[in-house]
């Protein structure tokens, strides 16, 4: 159910309305609501009366109201009326009517300050209102139907922004680590000169005359071999 039809609920029910930042609007106490059948009952002289107030609150019964049958959270049932207040005051602002149907209707005199003038019947028809209310009510950009509509639709947008956002961030990170970082010429590598150890140097290599070279000594076996030679006589032939 929209924001504005809960909103008429609750004025009827409650008798009193307050719309932040605008006023209060009060039923009368000799107003006896017609019957379900009669809908193309007027509303009566002097039924509805408005008490402007630029520095109303918000009514926290109203937000209940909306709670109780949208089965919102509290913060989102504030917002949305909010919301629905914000585009009538923009309507305001720029010479446009407020209306609000099965009440009445807002206008910005002047001085500044807002005026209401009732409306015709408790559910008004589009063919009976003012030509100013039947622009607001058809063109789809000043559309109280289509507020929730095209708030759903801004925030698929942001989002869809920011995660083209992300992409093009992470696909231009990839390039410039893929092509441009690794075509950077490689940083020449640095040659250290190492000084030779001076102190080393100059020692003098040593007196080959003085080392004296010990040849080692055969290893004795512990065996010693003689050879014997014996000497026969030569016997003459017989």
């Amino acid at each position: 159910m929209k924001i504005e039809q809960l909103l008429v609920q609750h004025f009827y029910n409650n008798r009193e309305v307050t719309l932040q930042g605008m006023g209060t609007f009060i039923l009368s106490p000799d107003f006896v609501m017609p019957k379900e059948n009669d809908k193309d009952a007027e509303i009566p002289e002097n039924a509805i009366s408005f008490q402007y107030n630029p520095k109303a609150v918000a009514d926290e019964a109203l937000i209940d109201f909306i709670v109780q049958q949208t089965r919102k959270m509290k913060s989102l049932a504030a917002a949305d009326l909010d919301s629905y207040l914000v585009l009538g005051k923009q309507f305001l602002n720029i010479g446009k009517p407020f209306k609000v149907d099965g009440m009445g209707m807002l206008v910005k005199n002047q001085q500044g300050e807002l005026e209401f003038t009732k409306g015709y019947t408790f559910h008004a028809k589009l063919e009976n209102t003012p030509a100013a209310l039947k622009e607001a009510r058809v063109n789809p950009e000043i559309s109280f139907a289509s507020e929730s509509k095209k708030t759903e639709g801004n925030s698929k947008t942001g989002l869809l922004i920011a995660g083209l956002i992300i992409g093009l961030g992470l696909i231009g990170t990839v390039v410039w680590y893929f092509f441009i970082r690794n075509t950077k010429p490689a940083a020449e590598p640095t040659t250290v000169e190492v000084k030779a150890d001076t102190i080393n140097n100059n020692i003098p290599p040593p007196d080959t005359v003085a080392i004296k070279i010990t040849a080692p000594l055969a290893a004795a076996d512990g065996y010693t071999f003689k050879v014997v030679f014996c000497k026969q006589p030569i016997l003459p032939p017989l």
